[in-house]
């Protein structure tokens, strides 16, 4: 998949691409609520992820990465993260475009997801792909992150059956 206006494409993440993966985790993380090295390689080589990263082409980074895990016909959005420096481009967009085409075509019916409630950006972009908030969970993440914990719970229906 690539993106016009973008000189971006979408492909399966390798384990060469694991070191900047966690390089992008860490910008976007910075506490403990970020996935470790091993959370991310373990997700990987989990058959039921899907992991992909949007790479600049002609032999550019990696910008961002996107995971989601499949059970039947719903996807879990893990997370969609892009670089500091990549923001605000598009990608993040491009990203969560492309895990929800490769849920459809994996059977899913919906993709649900959670966000931090402090998130705005991420908010944002949720909400302009279409996604509703269905439920709020308190105590969401284990530690606060700038005076919150709470989770907003969104989804997407994505095909009915």
């Amino acid at each position: 998949m690539r993106k016009k206006g973008l000189e971006t494409e979408i492909r399966d993440a390798r384990e060469a691409d694991l070191d900047r993966i966690l390089e992008i985790e860490q910008e976007c993380f910075s506490g403990p609520e970020g996935l470790t090295r091993s959370q991310l390689r373990t997700l990987h080589r989990n058959r039921d992820a899907h992991f992909m990263v949007a790479k600049e082409r002609d032999g550019g980074s990696v910008a961002g990465f996107a995971i989601h895990l499949m059970d039947e016909t719903i996807a879990r959005l893990i997370t969609i993260d892009v670089s500091a420096a990549k923001r605000r481009n598009g990608i993040g967009r491009f990203l969560l475009r492309g895990a929800e085409e490769r849920a459809l075509r994996g059977g899913a019916l919906k993709m649900v997801l959670e966000v931090r409630e402090s998130n705005s950006a991420a908010l944002a972009l949720y909400k302009s792909a279409g996604y509703k908030p269905v439920g709020e969970i308190p105590n969401y993440y284990f530690y606060p992150v700038k005076g919150s914990r709470k989770a907003i719970a969104m989804e997407k229906k994505l095909r009915n059956r």
